[in-house]
């Protein structure tokens, strides 16, 4: 009797270990105990994940120069700064290949002495580089291949924001997710028309069955669209977030939190430091907000929303900051993606930040 049971606790344990071996890879629809660490980094269908861990690049830098030698027909690429080097050599290996490579970009970057070397280095090779116009700022991050793929997220190409910033990219294989941010990217690039003077788009499409909302500020609703997302909370919120100022989505957070929904996060520490930073109004809500304990920024801006459910999960990732400013004058991508993968994945860096790298 004692061997048949010590069978059964092998056999058991074998199960456990092998599903815990999946854990990086499957959507789960249980949430884990006591905020485990569930980070799920990877690939499912048609999304990918990546994350930085400073000082470790953790190759997200090398995932953007994947996602550009991918390119067979076209790169069009919106991005606030650029100086990593091996990303400028991969634009510019690109274009010497015969694929059309087009950028636009922040004026204050394109002008600034430091980083002008390395714009140079993409329009000595024939690259043009169309920066914006206006006192607002061109904060984009995101990178359409082939009309077919998208990459986003908070990570500028820069040396900073590999090493020393921490940072999350997205990549989507989706043409009719590829078509919204190729007619924002030709407004400025073509049009040359920035901030308020352009055509306000948003829109949705299904990947792989999933709804995906993209807003470009500003002025689309960006910060209302994710006042909604919130709101269908049922069971928990988990984000990391730069910059957080916007009264609105603290006050949506803060009564989910009062009608029983788990609420937690992690602010930039500098950011949370500010006299307009949310941080306070949270914590004297009673909500378990931390800042960050990075020697860099905490450069995020991702939420995840009923993660581990199956009450519509949902992911929120872009290059906006909940500010003000991100909303009504900056020009801005906000993704709000209803996969469970993606809430997973958001969800599992939050919690890895929130227990190891905040206070």
């Amino acid at each position: 009797m004692r061997r048949r049971l010590s069978v059964f606790f092998l056999f058991g344990l074998v199960l456990v270990l092998l599903f815990a071996g999946c854990a990086k890879t499957s959507d789960f629809q249980t949430i884990p105990s006591n905020d485990a660490v569930f980070t799920v980094q990877g690939t499912s269908g048609s999304f990918s994940t990546f994350y930085n861990q400073p000082p470790n690049t953790k190759g997200i830098d090398n995932e953007v120069v994947k996602f550009i030698n991918s390119a067979t027909s076209s790169v069009d690429i919106a991005i606030y700064n650029i100086n990593r080097q091996v990303i400028v050599s991969a634009l510019v290996a690109k274009k010497q290949s015969g694929v059309p490579v087009r950028m636009v970009t922040e004026a204050d970057y394109y002008n600034k002495s430091t980083y002008k070397p390395f714009y140079d280095q993409l329009e000595n090779a024939g690259i043009t580089v169309v920066p914006d116009i206006g006192t607002a700022l061109m904060h984009d991050k995101f990178i359409v291949v082939d009309g077919q793929k998208v990459l986003t997220g908070s990570y500028n190409y820069t040396d900073s924001q590999t090493t020393k910033d921490k940072n999350m990219i997205i990549e989507i294989a989706s043409s009719p997710l590829a078509s919204y941010y190729l007619q924002e990217f030709n407004q400025m690039f073509v049009y040359k028309k920035f901030h308020g003077s352009k055509t306000h788009i948003s829109g949705s499409c299904y990947v792989d069955g999933s709804l995906v909302q993209v807003y470009f500020s500003p002025k689309v609703g960006a910060l209302t669209a994710m006042e909604n997302a919130i709101n269908s909370a049922n069971s928990n919120i988990w984000f990391d977030i730069f910059t957080f100022t916007a009264d609105n989505i603290s006050a949506a957070m803060i009564n989910r939190y009062n009608s029983g929904v788990s609420v937690k996060g992690t602010f930039d520490n500098w950011q949370a430091g500010s006299r307009y930073s949310e941080y306070l109004p949270m914590h004297n809500a009673g909500i378990a907000v931390k800042k960050d304990t990075y020697s860099g920024f905490l450069h995020e801006k991702i939420m995840a929303i009923d993660a581990y459910t199956t009450s519509d999960p949902i992911g929120i990732i872009g290059s906006f900051n909940w500010t003000a400013s991100a909303d009504s004058s900056n020009d801005e991508n906000l993704l709000i993606i209803h996969k469970s993968f993606v809430a997973n994945s958001i969800r599992g860096q939050c919690v890895y930040v929130y227990n190891n790298w905040a206070q």
